[in-house]
């Protein structure tokens, strides 16, 4: 059983050594279901718009500090417990980060703040939501997102 586990981390670490040689022009990448665990920096993709990561069992997100064109991050189904270094990405219209274990609701609505292209936002399942107030509290402080955890804003008004 351990040998069967190994062997997608294997294709995983390939995976990546391989996206080093892709085309710095791409505009989308797709890691999903590789059980990474880190990711390489992504600087060097400056045109990048989309990137599906989710489904892995990554931490964090430095990789990502001048992808300035990113509209679409895919991070949902993932073991991160903070966002530092998404306000980075002012282009970003959909963020999916629910299914990880974000714990501080003010850390990761400061991270957001900035971002006033995202209209879609997924944070369900994450240990903030038990909160009772915490969709308000989302919404208050992010009004320009349209779409909270698959539900327009209004339906929670």
């Amino acid at each position: 059983m351990h040998a069967v586990r190994r062997i997608p981390h294997c294709l995983a670490l390939l995976t990546w050594k391989l996206l080093q040689y892709k085309d710095p022009g791409t505009t989308s990448v797709s890691q999903r279901k590789r059980e990474l665990t880190d990711v390489i920096d992504l600087s060097r993709f400056k045109k990048l718009k989309y990137l599906w990561l989710h489904h892995n069992k990554l931490h964090g997100i430095t990789f990502l500090t001048r992808n300035y064109c990113l509209t679409e991050l895919y991070l949902n189904n993932n073991a991160i417990f903070e966002i530092e270094g998404l306000h980075y990405l002012p282009s970003l219209h959909i963020l999916l980060l629910h299914h990880n274990e974000l714990t501080n609701i003010a850390a990761t609505v400061k991270e957001l703040k900035g971002m006033l292209n995202l209209k879609t936002l997924s944070l369900y399942q994450n240990p903030f939501c038990r909160y009772n107030l915490y969709r308000l509290y989302i919404i208050y402080h992010l009004p320009g997102v349209e779409l909270l955890d698959r539900n327009r804003k209004t339906s929670f008004l």
